[in-house]
């Protein structure tokens, strides 16, 4: 377990699992990233209904739970482990009441199945959150994709929140082309500013807004 103490005095316990490889049972940068983004924007979250792509082990969801006043935050993955670990988090910070788990296929949405675009469209997210989910060329296209899906079909979005590491040039540039291809447009907005809760390296972590072209 790693334990966060927030600036209310709130500690946050979150499971990790380090001896497996999946990145999904893990701690990132940029994750930390978005969960100060939530904190620092906690004011315009005000009944917020919060989506996450690749929540991983849940940080974000459970920070939003713990310091906002949203609605609702809907924690998304596609492995069972992934989404199980995440429960536990929710379930370990008492946060249940604001906050749930989703399987949501990148592929699935990327190939308009039926039933997945039904999903999305039933969060009518206010805001979609993503972090360091940029991890392997190959999802690439069914992030776009999903993206695309949000951003068509949620006439409530209002921000997409991207904050992507930069590790690799070529996979960044790859998903430039994509996201060109889906018509979207990826604007930076702002970098981290962190402030002591999580212990991370800002410097090559870029918090993009993300919208349709026009």
């Amino acid at each position: 377990w790693k334990s966060f103490t927030l600036e209310g005095g709130e500690v946050v316990s979150i499971k990790v699992w380090p001896q497996f490889s999946h990145v999904g049972l893990a701690l990132w940068p940029a994750g930390f990233a978005v969960a100060e983004w939530v904190i620092a924007h906690k004011n315009e979250l005000l009944d917020a209904r919060i989506v996450e792509l690749g929540s991983g082990v849940g940080l974000t969801g459970v920070v939003a739970g713990l310091t906002t006043q949203a609605k609702h935050s809907t924690m998304t993955d596609y492995l069972p482990a992934v989404n199980e670990n995440a429960l536990e988090n929710i379930k370990e910070n008492h946060v249940e009441s604001r906050c749930t788990v989703d399987e949501l296929d990148w592929v699935k949405a990327a190939a308009s199945d039926p039933a997945t675009l039904a999903l999305i469209k039933s969060y009518d997210a206010t805001h979609l959150l993503a972090a360091d989910v940029v991890y392997d060329r190959d999802v690439v296209p069914a992030l776009t994709d999903t993206f695309r899906a949000f951003l068509t079909h949620s006439p409530s979005l209002k921000q997409v929140v991207f904050a992507i590491t930069l590790r690799n040039e070529e996979t960044f540039q790859y998903l430039l082309e994509n996201l060109l291809r889906n018509d979207l447009v990826l604007t930076a907005t702002e970098t981290p500013s962190p402030t002591g809760i999580f212990h991370y390296d800002p410097s090559l972590i870029t918090i993009y807004s993300l919208a349709l072209k026009g």
